[in-house]
């Protein structure tokens, strides 16, 4: 018969890794032979809660997640791409191409496969939801023109507070939400950001989440952006 010990471990790029142990038992002799290990590097579900801070990353506070879940409305400002880093060595020549082209295709994608108000909206069970689709698109999307990297890439909790204070919003108050990406990794096959809820008044940070997607479709439109979708459904499945 067989035995498995298993547990989660983290992975170097902040993946957690269920590494299971099987040990097959002999019934005809008291000696049991650990026979292998094999690892399962779950991307599809590779759902991370990084930070969950209530205020800015200088003040480590209790999440504000029950205040965000509890309101009745919602300012959803779509994906911000000014701070995406895309590992992917092979194609790090046609990086000032791509920063052309690519940024507002995966933000189309991103819309079509998330629609506001078809999919986030009830997602988030919210009565009064709003899309501002051009106040932090617009300005995001001109990303780096060396944005593609050959190594791998995260950044901290604080650039993320940073973007969010950076934001030009004709909305005064209320809860805003944003997808900040941050790294599409061809190592992993996955893409990494962090949904962020904050204060639209102050820019506190409310809550956010840092979750990752497994990237699995064709072209490169759809293979990255792929990502950013199934971790925003990983979020509302697994946190929300």
């Amino acid at each position: 018969m067989t035995k498995a010990d298993s547990g989660w471990q983290m992975r170097d790029d902040g993946c957690l890794v269920l590494q299971k142990m099987i040990t097959f038992e002999n019934k005809t002799t008291p000696m049991k032979h650990s026979f292998f290990f094999i690892t399962f590097i779950i991307t599809s579900a590779c759902f991370i809660i990084a930070h969950a801070f209530s205020q800015t990353a200088g003040n480590k506070g209790p999440d504000q997640s029950e205040r965000v879940k509890k309101c009745d409305s919602i300012w959803y400002y779509g994906v911000d791409l000014s701070h995406v880093r895309v590992t992917d060595g092979d194609k790090m020549s046609r990086s000032q191409k791509y920063a052309a082209v690519y940024p507002s295709a995966w933000i189309a994608f991103v819309e079509k496969e998330l629609p506001p108000y078809n999919f986030i909206q009830p997602a988030l069970h919210k009565k009064a939801f709003f899309y501002v689709h051009d106040e932090v698109q617009n300005n995001t999307q001109r990303v780096s023109p060396y944005f593609i990297i050959g190594v791998n890439y995260s950044f901290p909790l604080d650039t993320v507070s940073k973007a969010v204070k950076s934001y030009q919003l004709s909305r005064k108050s209320g809860i805003g939400l944003v997808i900040i990406a941050e790294n599409f990794n061809k190592n992993y096959e996955s893409s990494s950001s962090w949904v962020t809820f904050f204060d639209i008044r102050t820019r506190e940070i409310l809550w956010t989440v840092k979750v990752t997607g497994r990237c699995s479709h064709m072209g490169y439109t759809a293979h990255w952006a792929s990502g950013v979708v199934e971790g925003f459904k990983n979020f509302i499945g697994s946190a929300y």
